[in-house]
């Protein structure tokens, strides 16, 4: 008689995958919720329903929730209703403002010393993860989402690349802030920082051997788990950066793809699918996590080309015109890797997560460019928005009349009276528009402040920056409480209802772990 554990490993392995375009549209459900819940912060519609956890959980997690399983199967329409709600508030804040000076709006527009949109992209993808992690052991989410065995698009493939992708971007190699301390030094110090991602390893391993907890063998490994990717990745770009300067990623990835992808068709692609013995064994301990081991390479790139990608990221722009043009090159090189991506696809050797090939390395850069444009694009609209409704307020605020401003400027460009009275007229006209412009000027800064002071104050609770504020405890949570909920229940017996009500549940509960902890100031990152 065949064990639940069996039929679970069964149920979450040997699928195909699922379209280019479908996981594109599934990753950007989460950036069209990021941008409701910015609307919502700037629309009328916070006096009724006050910014927190309640309205995040409906705009940002129940979106994702539903497109992944009970609207699966509808997806475009649903994206399309997400763009239509967007539609309604977008129109519903843009009439709050009564600002008709629109290119003096688009000239003064910037974008947070923040970079929220940053922060988006890395948090939606740990919040996806969470949702997909446990979403895969119910039937009611899609078969053709989850991981693919060994070729195709699978909807949580791109997770673990979009993972490493994230921390790239915001690596110090990224932000120019690169160690200049001695190689022995830089080595010691990632081996150091490395033992924590040790330890969870060794831990998971020990977890799920000991619970007998259902395994995809295939995805890593006997033992080897996505900790141990990410410790090796930390100490192998410790070597690669002590080498290779910064400003030569891109190209160090290409060159590091490219090998990989040249060894993979020689032959390495078959010794990962059949091991050693010819027939799929994993005898010894390179051979037992051949995936996890042979994969390396890979995700190197994957780093390496997340660099390139932050580096261009955190170059100070200071106005609209700037964030545009990013938004500009952005597209070209979403447009570029996709491309590429697509000829390794169909010309070279398909798409594949297992071997973290030319393809799938492509194939995470354009998805992850995609959603970085997505968020970009969303943080320019508010900034502007925030623009227009700070200059609305502005001109009914100040108490110095437009009128008297100019009939002030043009008494400077009068002749000047004869004798002394003339000169002194003309020195205190000018002394006038001084004052008045200083004023000006002083209350835009403290209105400005006054916006950003209430901006960081709704903000300070949302969940999107509670999740990076302790990203690796809530990554940590979800798999203990995914855990929970499998060693509790058969999860590929539930029903869709009662599948979708523990995932609002267990979302719910990590959702509120995190907010409290980012309420109270408390981070777990002690290394």
């Amino acid at each position: 008689m065949t064990t639940y554990k069996l039929q679970h490993e069964m149920f979450v392995s040997g699928h195909s995958g699922t379209s280019y375009l479908e996981v594109a549209m599934v990753s950007s459900i989460a950036c069209i919720g990021c941008f409701l819940r910015d609307l919502f912060i700037l629309s009328k519609y916070k006096n009724i329903i006050r910014p927190g956890l309640f309205p995040d959980l409906i705009l940002l997690v129940l979106p994702n929730i539903i497109g992944v399983t009970i609207l699966s199967n509808h997806i475009g329409l649903f994206i399309l209703t997400l763009l239509f709600l967007t539609f309604i508030f977008c129109s519903q804040v843009f009439r709050t403002g009564q600002d008709d000076n629109l290119p003096a709006a688009r000239k003064y527009v910037n974008l947070s010393e923040r970079k929220q949109f940053i922060t988006n992209f890395r948090s939606i993808i740990n919040l996806c993860t969470a949702i997909s992690i446990l979403a895969v052991d119910f039937r009611v989410f899609p078969r053709r989402l989850a991981k693919a065995e060994t070729y195709g698009f699978g909807g949580m493939d791109v997770g673990v690349g979009l993972f490493v992708v994230a921390n790239a971007v915001v690596s110090c190699e990224a932000r120019g802030k690169g160690s200049r301390l001695p190689v022995w030094s830089q080595c010691r110090k990632a081996l150091i920082s490395s033992l924590p991602l040790l330890i969870l390893g060794c831990a998971r391993l020990l977890a799920v051997k000991g619970a007998g907890y259902h395994e995809h063998v295939t995805e890593y490994g006997v033992h080897w788990n996505f900790f141990f990717t990410l410790a090796a990745l930390k100490i192998s770009l410790t070597l690669v950066y002590c080498i290779l300067p910064v400003e030569y990623s891109a190209a160090g990835a290409a060159v590091t793809v490219i090998g990989h992808q040249i060894l993979l068709s020689a032959g390495l692609s078959s010794y990962i699918m059949i091991g050693l013995n010819g027939i799929g064994g994993r005898s010894g301990f390179i051979d037992a996590n051949r995936e996890g081991i042979c994969s390396l390479p890979g995700y190197v790139a994957i780093y390496m080309f997340g660099v390139q990608l932050g580096r261009s990221l955190f170059k100070p722009r200071h106005n609209l015109k700037e964030w545009l043009v990013l938004s500009r090159q952005l597209t070209v090189t979403y447009i570029a890797v996709t491309v590429i991506m697509t000829v390794f696809h169909h010309a070279v050797e398909p798409v594949s997560r297992r071997f973290v090939n030319a393809a799938f390395v492509f194939w995470i850069m354009s998805v992850s460019t995609l959603m970085i444009v997505e968020c970009l694009l969303a943080e320019i609209t508010i900034a502007f928005i925030k623009s227009k409704l700070q200059n609305s307020q502005d001109q009914a605020t100040y108490c110095i009349p437009q009128n008297s401003l100019n009939k002030a400027v043009q008494s400077i460009d009068q002749p000047p009276s004869e004798g002394i009275h003339g000169a002194s007229r003309r020195t205190t006209s000018k002394t006038t528009v001084s004052a008045s412009r200083k004023d000006i000027q002083t209350a835009d800064n403290e209105k400005e402040s006054k916006i950003n002071k209430e901006h960081l104050s709704d903000t300070n609770v949302c969940l999107l920056e509670a999740i990076s504020f302790n990203s690796l405890l809530f990554f940590l949570l979800a798999n203990l409480f995914t855990g929970a909920v499998n060693m509790s229940i058969s999860t590929i017996y539930a029903s869709d209802a009662v599948a979708v009500v523990i995932l609002i549940l267990y979302m719910f509960l990590l959702c509120f772990v995190v907010v409290s902890l980012r309420k109270k100031n408390i981070c777990t990152k002690v290394w």
